[in-house]
C-alpha cells in the first residue's frame, strides 16, 4: 500500500545516517513489542533518540493494527474523529458505521461519531470505500482470536466474529478476481465501508500518537516552546518545532510520503483532555541506557512511569508533564532538590 518518496537520494542518505548504531546496541528486540509497534520500525525509532540525544514515547498500538501499519496503509490525521474497530474482519480500520467499531453497544457515542464521520466526508477530508483484506490478513485475525472461519464455499468464506458486547456476527469474505488475493467484506449482503485517504483511496489505520518528547537540558530552547497562536491548531493540535522535526525525520527514514505519515499532531503532554491511564503501555525510546531502563523501554503503569521520569530528570533530560497528570508535576531532578535543600539550610542558619 505504501507509496515510496521520490526523493531517493535524501532517503538513502538518511538511511545511512540512521543505521550507524547496530541493532543490538540500539536495544532492538526481535520479539514484537506489546504496544504493537512493528518490529521493522524499532531500530529506526531507537536510532533517532540516540542521534538526537532525546527521549520520546509512543502511546499504545493494538497488536491488531501492527501489520496494517507495517504494510504502509495511511494513518488517520487529527481531523478524522471516527474510532477504529478492535474486533471482526474490520479490526484496525475506521468503519463509516461506527456500530462496527470499538463503540459497538454504545448507541449515543455511535450516533455522535457517525455524525463526525459524515462531516469528514462532506468536507472532503475522507472518502469511503468497501473494505477488502487479504487472505493472509484473515489468517492473522484468526490466529489473534479475532475471527473464526467456517467452511469456505466457492469464492466466499463465512467469517464469525464476536463483538465486545458478546454478540456474534456473521460476515462474508468474497474473493475479488481482479485483485491480488483480496476479499471484500460484507454483512447481510452489504459491504462494510471504511474511511479512506481522499487522494489515494486507501483505508486509514491508527497513527503513532506521541506521549512526549524530552530533549537533554543542554539542548532545550526555542524548538521546545509553543507560542499561543500555535496552540490547538486544527491539523497539528499543539506541537512545537522539535516534535515537527522529529516527525519529518522519521517519515523520511521510514520512506513515508505525505499520504502515509505516521505522526500527525502534537503529543499528549499538550492534550487538554489527557488521561494518563490511557497512555499505557507506552513505548519509550532513550538515547542511552539510563539506570535500569534500556534504550527501548515499555512501561505499563503510572507508578512505573513516575519512577522513569525521576530517573530521566536525574540524568538531565527535560521531561514535559501534562498538568492533568496528578502527582507528576512534583518530580524534580535530584540536583535541584539538593540545591534547594542547601539554600534552605543556609537561610535557616542565618535566621538563628
Amino acid at each position: 500500500m505504501l507509496s515510496v518518496s521520490n526523493n531517493s537520494i535524501l532517503n538513502a542518505t538518511y538511511h545511512r545516517q540512521m543505521a550507524v548504531e547496530s541493532a543490538d546496541s540500539a536495544g532492538y528486540q526481535e520479539s514484537q513489542p506489546i504496544t504493537g509497534i512493528p518490529a521493522t520500525h524499532l531500530k529506526t525509532l531507537s536510532n533517532y533518540a540516540i542521534q538526537k540525544n532525546l527521549i520520546y514515547g509512543i502511546r499504545p498500538i493494538s497488536p491488531l493494527e501492527t501489520s496494517l501499519i507495517e504494510a504502509g496503509y495511511p494513518t488517520k490525521p487529527l481531523s478524522i474523529k471516527g474510532k477504529s474497530a478492535d474486533w471482526g474482519p474490520q479490526a484496525g480500520f475506521i468503519c463509516v458505521d461506527q456500530n462496527f467499531s470499538k463503540l459497538v453497544g454504545q448507541p449515543e457515542r455511535v450516533e455522535k461519531y457517525n455524525a463526525l464521520i459524515r462531516k469528514n466526508i462532506e468536507n472532503g477530508e475522507a472518502v469511503y470505500v468497501p473494505l477488502t483484506i487479504t487472505r493472509d490478513r484473515i489468517n492473522e485475525l484468526i490466529k489473534l482470536t479475532c475471527l473464526d472461519l467456517s467452511q469456505p464455499y466457492g469464492d466466499k468464506m463465512v467469517l464469525l466474529a464476536r463483538s465486545p458486547t458478546g454478540q456474534e456476527y456473521q460476515f462474508e469474505a468474497i474473493y475479488q478476481s481482479n485483485s491480488n488475493n483480496y476479499y471484500r467484506i460484507e454483512i447481510a449482503g452489504k459491504p462494510i465501508y471504511v474511511l479512506s485517504e481522499p487522494e489515494i483511496h486507501e483505508p486509514f489505520v491508527p497513527d503513532y500518537d506521541l506521549l512526549l518528547v524530552a530533549p537533554h537540558i543542554g539542548d532545550y530552547g526555542t524548538l521546545d516552546t509553543v507560542v499561543p497562536s500555535e496552540r490547538n491548531d486544527v491539523k497539528l493540535g499543539t506541537a512545537n518545532q522539535r516534535l515537527l522535526k522529529l516527525a519529518d525525520d522519521i517519515h523520511h527514514a521510514l520512506d513515508r510520503d505525505e499520504q502515509h505519515k505516521l505522526i500527525h499532531h502534537g503529543s499528549d503532554v499538550n492534550n487538554e483532555s489527557s488521561e494518563l491511564t490511557d497512555n499505557f503501555p507506552v513505548t519509550l525510546f532513550l538515547p542511552k541506557v539510563i539506570g535500569k531502563y534500556s534504550k527501548i523501554t515499555v512501561l505499563d503503569s503510572e507508578e512505573a512511569f513516575a519512577e522513569f521520569v525521576q530517573a530521566a530528570k536525574n540524568e538531565g533530560y527535560q521531561v514535559p508533564i501534562n498538568e492533568r497528570w496528578q502527582g507528576m508535576q512534583n518530580i524534580r531532578r535530584a540536583s535541584y532538590e539538593e540545591t534547594r535543600y542547601k539554600i534552605e539550610q543556609y537561610y535557616r542558619k542565618l535566621s538563628l
